[in-house]
């Protein structure tokens, strides 16, 4: 595994010394039966604190700090999303840049069927999309629970990373509570932000009842932050939501293959009809070397993709937009389509548009 991966996952996995050790107990606390929420703290929380030692951190040091508690939260999610599976869906880029010009329209989380509780949403990292100094979102984490969605938006640092114990901006977790379920996706991101300022303000005003001495330096500096991304955190919420809509409305649009960086031979192995036992072997070993397999989302969106006039300077984007169309026994029943944008370069002659991308839906059945 490489600290380069475009993966998160596996990033965090190749840059975090303790990582192979919380994995290990991991594993065998839930083959026991034992992992619980609670277990699964006391364990990340040790390694980190641990590690913070060995590097000359004290605990003290670490108090005030939102450190610990970042590291503890990607920490988590990260272990989540193993013990589910590790599903990875990795959007191609035409289709990103398609998203970013459809509008979600009355589109509700209650009206998205999500394939998996746990999963990572790949969409590359995106230069408008700021998670801090250096650091842009390239996808998330989507935790499914009976209080809300869970996003833990991951960036990836435009520059040389710092170390492990520096990348407390690296991750941004926002809960979209049950409550915004049944409102417009727009109105219900708009609605979590608001509450995750809000739960940022308590927390500094109860540290200052707590101790009036308090430095309350970290707290302003994450509230400050979180106040100047918003519209980044948005946008890269949007996408999300985006993918996840696409994803369970155009499934023949998703294919499970090995990364294109896998051994060849390997992956022909592991895809063979041959024995099982073959498979297994092929399969294993590319585990072992940092690879697996990945849901890549948009391949036949993106093979349509083509320019008709290369004579054109100028384009724009004629927005995209989803709605929920009521199909089945006396229309009881409803599917989300999508009415994609369009990418129209300017003007060839005097009242003459190029249109270089038209995404029917027909054309994604």
């Amino acid at each position: 595994m490489s600290d380069s991966s475009p993966y998160f996952p596996f990033r965090y996995r190749a840059s975090r010394p303790f990582a192979k050790a919380v994995t290990s107990e991991f594993e065998e606390q839930a083959r026991a039966g034992k992992l619980a929420p609670s277990s699964a703290q006391e364990i990340l929380s040790r390694h980190i604190i641990t590690q913070y030692a060995a590097e000359g951190v004290s605990a003290r040091q670490l108090v005030g700090t939102t450190r610990v508690v970042t590291e503890m939260m990607t920490g988590l999610a990260l272990g989540e999303w193993q013990q589910n599976g590790s599903i990875i869906y990795d959007l191609a880029p035409e289709l990103v840049s398609a998203f970013l010009h459809s509008d979600l329209g009355q589109i509700s989380l209650d009206n998205v069927t999500f394939p998996h509780d746990r999963a990572y949403i790949s969409f590359g990292p995106q230069p408008t999309m700021s998670l801090g100094p250096d650091i842009v979102a390239d996808g998330a984490f989507i935790l499914r629970a009976s209080i809300g969605l869970r996003v833990i938006l991951t960036g990836r640092y435009t520059g040389t990373a710092p170390p492990w114990s520096e990348r407390a901006r690296e991750c941004y977790d926002l809960r979209i509570l049950a409550e915004h379920h049944s409102k417009p996706i727009n109105e219900a991101i708009e609605g979590a932000l608001d509450d995750d300022i809000r739960d940022l303000e308590r927390a500094r005003e109860t540290m200052l009842r707590n101790d009036p001495n308090a430095d309350l330096s970290p707290a302003n500096a994450l509230l400050e932050a979180h106040r100047e991304n918003r519209a980044a955190f948005a946008e890269a919420l949007k996408v999300v939501v985006n993918g996840l809509c696409f994803i369970t409305s155009y499934r023949d649009d998703v294919k499970l293959r090995w990364p294109s960086g896998a051994p060849e031979k390997l992956a022909a192995q592991a895809e063979s009809t041959r024995s099982s036992k073959e498979v297994r072997r092929a399969e294993s070993k590319l585990l072992s070397l940092g690879f697996q397999r990945v849901q890549y989302v948009g391949s036949k969106f993106e093979a349509s993709a083509g320019v008709s006039d290369h004579r054109n300077i100028k384009a724009h984007w004629r927005r995209g937009h989803w709605r929920s169309q009521a199909h089945g026994p006396q229309f009881s029943l409803h599917k989300l389509i999508w009415l994609a944008p369009t990418r129209v370069m300017g003007e060839v002659a005097e009242g003459e548009e190029t249109i270089v991308r038209v995404r029917a839906d027909e054309t994604l059945r």
